[in-house]
């Protein structure tokens, strides 16, 4: 069984003002050792524009200047010792493009922070599923939800 999980959305419709306008947030993992991170970018100009950066730090506090960029999370044009996949280069003209982190943060600081830079200007949302925290969440209020529906058997 999985455990329920905490959902929180730091960026909300966040929107850069154009290239090298950054969408940053952070996350407080306080109390949980794994987070499902999900980021929603809105549709590309040309499948050829894609991001500048995207990359996960950590750190004790929560600003990104602080943030310790965590290799594994951060995206370039090849995988190198500073980066740790691959950004794709043809984004959807036709629909939002998605990506997934799943980060272990159990040897991580505190505070984990996403920056993404656009080519263009975009509007990203994050949504967050942090799980096993020290409690576990049961009510929709703990879980960050309206309601929660559980079958488990």
């Amino acid at each position: 069984m999985l455990p329920n999980s905490k959902l929180i959305v730091p960026c909300a419709g966040l929107t850069s003002a154009g290239a090298g306008t950054d969408i940053n947030c952070s996350v407080d993992m306080l109390g949980f050792d794994f987070l499902s991170l999900d980021i929603w970018l809105s549709t590309f100009a040309a499948a050829s524009t894609t991001l500048t950066t995207i990359k996960l730090g950590d750190g004790s506090v929560t600003n990104l200047t602080s943030a310790t960029d965590i290799v594994a999370f951060t995206g370039g044009t090849s995988v190198t010792a500073t980066t740790g996949w691959v950004i794709p280069t043809a984004m959807s003209t036709s629909v939002p493009t998605l990506l997934k982190f799943n980060v272990d943060c159990r040897s991580l600081d505190r505070y984990l922070t996403l920056e993404v830079v656009p080519v263009t200007a975009h509007t990203a949302w994050v949504f967050c599923n942090k799980f096993r925290g020290g409690t576990e969440p049961t009510t929709a209020a703990q879980v960050g939800v309206a309601a929660v529906v559980n079958n488990f058997s």
